[in-house]
């Protein structure tokens, strides 16, 4: 009986001990994260585009030698010194703003473009690595923030997070991502303001 008693007494520590590492845990990575969208990157406010003849949307870029340009036919061309690559944009929309910067850290910048359409937002955002463009893919919801999920997106970087705000049936939900050195995101913290 002294042998059951000990032995339950063990497991009912270890659980224990388990499940306070494990709540530690959680809070110490939101303590990290807050502290990181404190700490990190400027905030980055959105460009106003400059207007010519050939583009629709212009920007230059005020952290690398690159300027884009989208045309009235959604062609965008991002330019790098001479090299000259030409993207398509599935649809142009009324209001369009560009960010740049290094928000995984690699020292290769990011390009994004955001524009807002009657159907959502059309994103498109690409990496500059040795002077070749590598496009990769904003991240979708999935599992609970799918719940209840009412649309009215808005995409924006806070420090060196990309954050996705977007109304539920309870309130407001914020994601906040961060992009890997690979050029995946993860999603780091959820909150329901």
């Amino acid at each position: 009986m002294k042998k059951i008693t000990f032995f339950t007494s063990c497991v009912a520590t270890l659980l224990t001990g388990m499940l306070c590492y494990v709540f530690w845990n959680e809070h110490q990575e939101e303590r990290f994260i807050q502290k990181n969208i404190k700490n990190a990157l400027p905030d980055l406010s959105k460009t106003t585009p400059a207007k010519s003849d050939s583009c629709l949307w212009l920007w230059y870029s005020n952290t690398t030698l690159y300027k884009v340009c989208v045309d009235k036919k959604g062609n965008v061309t991002i330019s790098y010194g001479s090299r000259k690559w030409q993207r398509k944009i599935n649809s142009i929309s009324t209001k369009m703003y560009f960010v740049d910067g290094d928000f995984n850290l690699n020292n290769s910048p990011e390009i994004y473009l955001f524009g807002l359409t009657s159907k959502g937002y059309v994103v498109q955002a690409y990496e500059l690595q040795q002077e070749h463009l590598h496009s990769f893919a904003l991240p979708p919801l999935m599992g609970t923030n799918l719940f209840n999920y009412r649309g009215n997106d808005s995409l924006y970087f806070e420090k060196n997070f990309l954050v996705r705000q977007f109304l539920t049936n309870s309130g407001q939900k914020v994601c906040y991502y961060e992009l890997m050195p690979n050029l995946q995101y993860e999603l780091r913290l959820t909150k329901t303001l």
